[in-house]
């Protein structure tokens, strides 16, 4: 109910899997509000405007949640340390609402430590160079959208080098120690997947990445504990690329699971 906005000392809202098809504006009031959850919200579409009245918050959920129309100026919320479900948009709107926040948007949340970011195909190329600076960043999902008439199906050209250039420029900073990419469509991995850029990184998952040819030499990642790779579908072979060509590979790892990577007839380790 509207009513929910004179809670003044609210400090947690969690909406979890509740089949509402919007939030109230009231909750703009909630000046003290710091954790709004609205996760798996499968009727929700749309934000409230007001929420970006609440300066006060610290984490915002709603993955999993079908949202399609947002509040303009989630950068205002200085706040923010995580941020799970940052849905692009590529272009901004003249309203107050528009489909999709612009990757801009991000660079003003200097204490971000966990951030999810999704329908990255949208972003636009000369807009996405945001997570070099985030010194605070331990945990960053990347996701692309499924196509909606199946995700098998091959992608145009010209979206696999978008999509490609994008990550390409996503680099994070090397306080990074858990990361996360799903749906990602393009042939190759970004370069900085070979790079210093992860010496920190203990938890790697990559999900649903079904057009890489191959992977990137994550043997060399020194502090890497857990590795998850599932539905690489077009890697048929992996061989001593995987490794590196360090002295040692996997030095620290303890978990690594492989589902359903080597799917081609010849598909082997070597």
């Amino acid at each position: 109910p509207d009513s929910i906005g004179d809670l003044m000392h609210l400090r947690y809202l969690g909406f979890d899997t509740v089949d509402k098809p919007a939030l109230p504006e009231s909750i703009g009031h909630l000046t003290n509000l710091q954790f709004l959850n609205v996760k798996r919200c499968t009727l929700l579409t749309a934000l409230p405007r007001a929420l970006t009245r609440i300066q006060s918050l610290r984490r915002l959920g709603i993955e999993e949640t079908p949202i399609r129309l947002v509040p303009r100026g989630i950068g205002g919320l200085h706040s923010h340390v995580e941020l799970h479900g940052f849905n692009v948009g590529n272009a901004i709107s003249s309203s107050t609402m528009q489909q999709g926040w612009i990757l801009t948007e991000l660079e003003s949340l200097s204490r971000l430590k966990w951030l999810r970011i999704d329908s990255l195909e949208k972003a636009a190329i000369d807009n996405v160079d945001i997570l070099a600076t985030k010194q605070h960043l331990k945990r960053l999902e990347l996701s692309c959208s499924l196509k909606s008439n199946g995700d098998n199906d091959p992608w145009d050209e010209i979206e696999v080098k978008k999509t490609e250039a994008i990550f390409e420029k996503l680099l994070p900073a090397s306080c990074l120690e858990d990361l996360l990419i799903r749906g990602f469509f393009g042939r190759k991995f970004p370069i900085w997947m070979e790079s210093s850029s992860l010496c920190n990184v203990t938890w790697l998952k990559l999900i649903d990445c079904r057009f890489c040819l191959k992977f990137p030499p994550l043997g060399q990642l020194p502090h890497l504990t857990f590795l998850k790779i599932v539905r690489a579908n077009s890697v048929i072979a992996v061989g001593s690329e995987f490794l590196g060509h360090g002295a040692t590979a996997f030095p620290n790892l303890s978990s690594c699971g492989l589902g359903r990577c080597l799917t081609g007839k010849t598909g082997h380790f070597t």
